[in-house]
Protein backbone atom coordinates (compact mmCIF):
# COMPACT_ATOMS: atom_id res chain seq x y z
CA UNK A 1 0.00 0.00 0.00
CA UNK A 2 1.30 3.47 -0.88
CA UNK A 3 0.71 6.69 1.02
CA UNK A 4 -1.64 7.89 -1.72
CA UNK A 5 -3.75 4.72 -1.90
CA UNK A 6 -7.05 4.19 -0.07
CA UNK A 7 -6.70 2.35 3.22
CA UNK A 8 -8.80 -0.62 2.12
CA UNK A 9 -9.20 -2.25 -1.27
CA UNK A 10 -12.64 -2.85 -2.77
CA UNK A 11 -12.22 -6.56 -2.11
CA UNK A 12 -11.49 -5.95 1.58
CA UNK A 13 -14.48 -3.65 1.88
CA UNK A 14 -16.84 -6.19 0.30
CA UNK A 15 -15.56 -8.96 2.59
CA UNK A 16 -15.90 -6.83 5.73
CA UNK A 17 -19.45 -5.83 4.82
CA UNK A 18 -20.40 -9.40 3.95
CA UNK A 19 -19.02 -10.77 7.23
CA UNK A 20 -20.68 -8.05 9.31
CA UNK A 21 -24.12 -8.41 7.75
CA UNK A 22 -24.10 -12.18 8.17
CA UNK A 23 -23.19 -12.12 11.86
CA UNK A 24 -26.02 -13.12 14.22
CA UNK A 25 -27.28 -10.12 16.24
CA UNK A 26 -25.86 -9.73 19.73
CA UNK A 27 -27.97 -10.04 22.85
CA UNK A 28 -29.27 -7.00 24.69
CA UNK A 29 -26.67 -4.70 26.23
CA UNK A 30 -26.60 -3.82 29.89
CA UNK A 31 -27.54 -0.19 29.30
CA UNK A 32 -30.49 -0.04 26.88
CA UNK A 33 -31.66 3.23 25.36
CA UNK A 34 -33.55 5.55 27.69
CA UNK A 35 -34.58 8.17 25.19
CA UNK A 36 -34.45 8.68 21.47
CA UNK A 37 -36.69 8.76 18.41
CA UNK A 38 -39.43 6.44 17.24
CA UNK A 39 -38.03 3.34 15.65
CA UNK A 40 -37.95 -0.41 15.81
CA UNK A 41 -35.67 -0.96 18.82
CA UNK A 42 -37.37 -2.08 22.02
CA UNK A 43 -36.25 -0.17 25.07
CA UNK A 44 -36.39 -1.20 28.70
CA UNK A 45 -38.53 1.78 29.68
CA UNK A 46 -42.31 1.61 29.46
CA UNK A 47 -44.61 3.98 27.67
CA UNK A 48 -47.13 3.99 24.85
CA UNK A 49 -45.58 1.48 22.48
CA UNK A 50 -47.24 -1.60 21.01
CA UNK A 51 -45.64 -4.47 22.98
CA UNK A 52 -47.27 -5.23 26.33
CA UNK A 53 -44.88 -4.95 29.30
CA UNK A 54 -46.87 -5.32 32.53
CA UNK A 55 -49.75 -4.01 34.61
CA UNK A 56 -49.15 -1.40 37.29
CA UNK A 57 -51.30 0.51 39.80
CA UNK A 58 -53.31 3.41 38.39
CA UNK A 59 -51.91 6.83 39.31
CA UNK A 60 -53.50 10.26 39.12
CA UNK A 61 -53.05 11.69 35.64
CA UNK A 62 -52.90 8.31 33.86
CA UNK A 63 -55.04 7.81 30.78
CA UNK A 64 -58.14 5.89 32.00
CA UNK A 65 -58.44 4.28 28.55
CA UNK A 66 -55.42 2.14 29.43
CA UNK A 67 -57.03 0.61 32.54
CA UNK A 68 -56.99 -3.19 32.39
CA UNK A 69 -60.53 -3.91 33.62
CA UNK A 70 -60.07 -7.67 33.93
CA UNK A 71 -56.93 -7.29 36.03
CA UNK A 72 -58.65 -4.56 38.02
CA UNK A 73 -61.59 -6.87 38.78
CA UNK A 74 -59.26 -9.62 39.95
CA UNK A 75 -57.16 -7.39 42.18
CA UNK A 76 -60.01 -5.06 43.26
CA UNK A 77 -57.66 -2.14 42.64
CA UNK A 78 -57.35 -0.11 39.42
CA UNK A 79 -54.51 -1.45 37.27
CA UNK A 80 -53.08 0.04 34.11
CA UNK A 81 -51.58 -1.76 31.12
CA UNK A 82 -48.06 -0.48 30.28
CA UNK A 83 -46.12 -1.12 27.10
CA UNK A 84 -42.50 -1.10 25.97
CA UNK A 85 -41.63 2.20 24.36
CA UNK A 86 -40.15 1.63 20.91
CA UNK A 87 -37.11 3.79 20.32
CA UNK A 88 -34.35 3.83 17.75
CA UNK A 89 -30.86 3.38 19.12
CA UNK A 90 -28.43 5.07 16.74
CA UNK A 91 -24.80 3.98 16.63
CA UNK A 92 -22.18 6.74 16.75
CA UNK A 93 -18.65 5.92 15.57
CA UNK A 94 -15.66 8.18 16.21
CA UNK A 95 -12.68 7.18 14.04
CA UNK A 96 -9.30 8.77 14.78
CA UNK A 97 -7.34 9.54 11.59
CA UNK A 98 -4.77 11.69 13.38
CA UNK A 99 -0.97 11.66 13.11
CA UNK A 100 -0.27 8.96 15.69
CA UNK A 101 -2.78 6.61 14.02
CA UNK A 102 -0.81 6.77 10.75
CA UNK A 103 1.83 4.41 12.08
CA UNK A 104 2.70 0.80 11.30
CA UNK A 105 5.54 -1.65 11.69
CA UNK A 106 3.65 -4.78 10.65
CA UNK A 107 0.51 -5.77 8.81
CA UNK A 108 -1.38 -2.45 8.57
CA UNK A 109 -1.61 1.12 9.83
CA UNK A 110 -3.41 1.71 13.10
CA UNK A 111 -5.88 3.92 11.26
CA UNK A 112 -6.54 1.11 8.78
CA UNK A 113 -7.48 -1.22 11.63
CA UNK A 114 -9.72 1.48 13.05
CA UNK A 115 -11.50 1.93 9.74
CA UNK A 116 -11.88 -1.86 9.33
CA UNK A 117 -13.58 -2.08 12.73
CA UNK A 118 -15.76 0.97 12.17
CA UNK A 119 -16.88 -0.28 8.76
CA UNK A 120 -17.77 -3.67 10.23
CA UNK A 121 -19.77 -2.09 13.07
CA UNK A 122 -21.54 0.32 10.72
CA UNK A 123 -22.50 -2.42 8.25
CA UNK A 124 -23.90 -4.61 11.04
CA UNK A 125 -25.96 -1.77 12.53
CA UNK A 126 -27.31 -0.65 9.15
CA UNK A 127 -28.27 -4.24 8.32
CA UNK A 128 -30.43 -4.18 11.47
CA UNK A 129 -32.21 -1.09 10.19
CA UNK A 130 -30.53 1.23 12.67
CA UNK A 131 -29.16 4.70 12.09
CA UNK A 132 -25.41 5.23 11.99
CA UNK A 133 -23.63 8.53 12.57
CA UNK A 134 -20.18 9.57 13.59
CA UNK A 135 -17.08 11.69 13.40
CA UNK A 136 -13.84 11.26 11.47
CA UNK A 137 -11.04 13.00 13.38
CA UNK A 138 -9.00 14.44 10.56
CA UNK A 139 -7.90 17.70 8.96
CA UNK A 140 -10.63 18.87 8.81
CA UNK A 141 -12.97 16.75 10.92
CA UNK A 142 -16.02 15.28 9.23
CA UNK A 143 -19.33 14.92 11.08
CA UNK A 144 -21.56 12.29 9.51
CA UNK A 145 -25.30 12.77 10.20
CA UNK A 146 -27.55 9.95 11.33
CA UNK A 147 -28.56 7.89 8.31
CA UNK A 148 -30.01 4.52 7.44
CA UNK A 149 -29.53 2.30 4.41
CA UNK A 150 -26.86 1.62 1.84
CA UNK A 151 -26.20 5.29 1.08
CA UNK A 152 -25.10 5.83 4.66
CA UNK A 153 -22.52 3.06 4.27
CA UNK A 154 -21.26 4.49 0.96
CA UNK A 155 -20.85 7.94 2.53
CA UNK A 156 -18.95 6.49 5.47
CA UNK A 157 -16.62 4.40 3.29
CA UNK A 158 -15.84 7.27 0.92
CA UNK A 159 -14.70 9.51 3.77
CA UNK A 160 -13.10 7.01 6.16
CA UNK A 161 -11.17 5.12 3.48
CA UNK A 162 -9.26 8.08 2.08
CA UNK A 163 -5.43 7.85 2.01
CA UNK A 164 -3.56 8.59 5.24
CA UNK A 165 -0.01 9.73 4.42
CA UNK A 166 2.26 10.50 7.39
CA UNK A 167 1.72 13.93 8.95
CA UNK A 168 3.43 15.83 11.76
CA UNK A 169 1.25 16.52 14.81
CA UNK A 170 0.24 20.16 14.82
CA UNK A 171 -1.11 22.61 17.33
CA UNK A 172 -4.42 22.65 15.46
CA UNK A 173 -5.03 18.91 15.86
CA UNK A 174 -8.65 18.17 16.80
CA UNK A 175 -9.36 18.74 20.50
CA UNK A 176 -10.73 15.70 22.29
CA UNK A 177 -12.38 17.89 24.91
CA UNK A 178 -14.29 19.90 22.29
CA UNK A 179 -15.18 16.72 20.44
CA UNK A 180 -16.53 14.97 23.54
CA UNK A 181 -18.49 18.06 24.56
CA UNK A 182 -20.05 18.24 21.09
CA UNK A 183 -20.92 14.54 21.22
CA UNK A 184 -22.57 15.02 24.61
CA UNK A 185 -24.80 17.67 23.08
CA UNK A 186 -25.62 15.82 19.87
CA UNK A 187 -26.06 12.21 20.91
CA UNK A 188 -29.49 11.20 22.23
CA UNK A 189 -29.39 9.57 25.64
CA UNK A 190 -29.03 5.80 25.47
CA UNK A 191 -27.46 5.77 22.01
CA UNK A 192 -24.42 3.57 21.46
CA UNK A 193 -21.04 5.23 21.04
CA UNK A 194 -17.75 3.60 20.02
CA UNK A 195 -14.46 5.55 20.06
CA UNK A 196 -11.77 3.99 17.83
CA UNK A 197 -8.32 5.42 18.53
CA UNK A 198 -4.89 4.77 20.01
CA UNK A 199 -5.77 7.51 22.54
CA UNK A 200 -2.24 8.92 22.41
CA UNK A 201 -3.55 12.49 22.70
CA UNK A 202 -3.11 13.93 26.22
CA UNK A 203 -6.47 15.67 25.76
CA UNK A 204 -8.36 12.46 26.41
CA UNK A 205 -6.69 12.20 29.83
CA UNK A 206 -7.53 15.80 30.70
CA UNK A 207 -11.13 15.60 29.53
CA UNK A 208 -13.80 16.75 31.97
CA UNK A 209 -16.57 15.52 29.66
CA UNK A 210 -15.65 11.85 29.31
CA UNK A 211 -17.51 10.80 32.47
CA UNK A 212 -20.64 12.74 31.55
CA UNK A 213 -20.62 11.12 28.12
CA UNK A 214 -20.16 7.66 29.64
CA UNK A 215 -23.24 8.18 31.80
CA UNK A 216 -25.26 9.67 28.95
CA UNK A 217 -24.95 6.78 26.50
CA UNK A 218 -23.72 3.19 26.12
CA UNK A 219 -20.10 4.13 25.52
CA UNK A 220 -17.21 1.91 24.45
CA UNK A 221 -13.61 2.42 23.42
CA UNK A 222 -11.57 0.32 21.03
CA UNK A 223 -7.88 0.96 21.81
CA UNK A 224 -5.77 0.23 18.74
CA UNK A 225 -2.04 -0.40 18.99
CA UNK A 226 0.87 -1.52 16.84
CA UNK A 227 2.86 -4.55 18.14
CA UNK A 228 6.06 -2.48 18.28
CA UNK A 229 4.50 -0.09 20.78
CA UNK A 230 4.53 -2.83 23.41
CA UNK A 231 8.14 -3.77 22.61
CA UNK A 232 9.77 -0.34 22.53
CA UNK A 233 12.66 -1.32 24.77
CA UNK A 234 13.78 -3.86 22.13
CA UNK A 235 13.89 -1.42 19.21
CA UNK A 236 17.13 0.17 18.07
CA UNK A 237 18.19 2.33 15.17
CA UNK A 238 14.76 3.92 14.68
CA UNK A 239 13.76 7.55 14.86
CA UNK A 240 10.58 7.71 16.89
CA UNK A 241 8.13 10.41 17.85
CA UNK A 242 6.17 10.54 21.11
CA UNK A 243 3.42 13.10 20.63
CA UNK A 244 5.20 16.16 19.22
CA UNK A 245 8.57 15.18 20.67
CA UNK A 246 11.29 13.87 18.33
CA UNK A 247 13.22 11.07 20.03
CA UNK A 248 16.91 10.34 19.75
CA UNK A 249 17.82 6.69 19.21
CA UNK A 250 19.40 4.79 22.07
CA UNK A 251 18.55 1.93 24.39
CA UNK A 252 18.25 4.11 27.48
CA UNK A 253 15.83 6.46 25.77
CA UNK A 254 13.76 3.59 24.40
CA UNK A 255 13.53 1.98 27.84
CA UNK A 256 12.34 5.26 29.32
CA UNK A 257 9.78 5.62 26.55
CA UNK A 258 8.53 2.07 27.17
CA UNK A 259 8.02 2.92 30.85
CA UNK A 260 6.18 6.12 29.92
CA UNK A 261 3.87 4.25 27.61
CA UNK A 262 3.12 1.57 30.22
CA UNK A 263 2.17 4.25 32.73
CA UNK A 264 0.12 6.02 30.07
CA UNK A 265 -1.80 2.85 29.29
CA UNK A 266 -2.58 2.20 32.95
CA UNK A 267 -3.79 5.78 33.39
CA UNK A 268 -5.92 5.57 30.24
CA UNK A 269 -7.64 2.37 31.36
CA UNK A 270 -8.35 3.91 34.79
CA UNK A 271 -9.81 6.99 33.11
CA UNK A 272 -12.08 4.90 30.86
CA UNK A 273 -13.28 2.74 33.77
CA UNK A 274 -13.96 5.81 35.87
CA UNK A 275 -15.94 7.34 33.00
CA UNK A 276 -18.13 4.23 32.64
CA UNK A 277 -16.70 3.13 29.28
CA UNK A 278 -16.39 -0.49 28.29
CA UNK A 279 -13.14 -0.99 26.40
CA UNK A 280 -11.15 -3.48 24.42
CA UNK A 281 -7.56 -3.41 23.17
CA UNK A 282 -6.82 -4.48 19.61
CA UNK A 283 -3.55 -5.00 17.76
CA UNK A 284 -3.14 -4.05 14.12
CA UNK A 285 -2.14 -7.68 13.44
CA UNK A 286 -5.62 -9.01 14.21
CA UNK A 287 -7.49 -10.05 11.05
CA UNK A 288 -10.59 -11.71 12.51
CA UNK A 289 -13.15 -9.09 13.61
CA UNK A 290 -15.98 -11.46 14.51
CA UNK A 291 -15.69 -10.35 18.15
CA UNK A 292 -17.22 -7.04 17.09
CA UNK A 293 -20.58 -8.78 16.89
CA UNK A 294 -20.75 -8.59 20.68
CA UNK A 295 -19.89 -4.90 20.89
CA UNK A 296 -23.19 -3.48 19.68
CA UNK A 297 -26.75 -4.44 20.46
Amino acid sequence: MTATAPLLSETEIRELVRSATHRPPAGPRQRPPQQGRSGDQQAAVTGAGSDFAETRPYQAGDDPRRIDWRATARSRAPLLRSYHTELSQPLYLVVDRGASMRFATRRRLKVTQGVRCALSLAAAALAQGREVAGVLLDHPCHWLPEQRGSQALVTFINLANRPCPPIVPAAHDPSWERLLASLRQRIPGGAELVLLSDFNDPGIMQSRTLGALGQHCAAQALIISDPAEKQLSRLQGLQLRWGRQQLLPGQQRLTKLADQQAHWREALLRQLRRAGFDYRELSTEVDDLTFLGGMIR
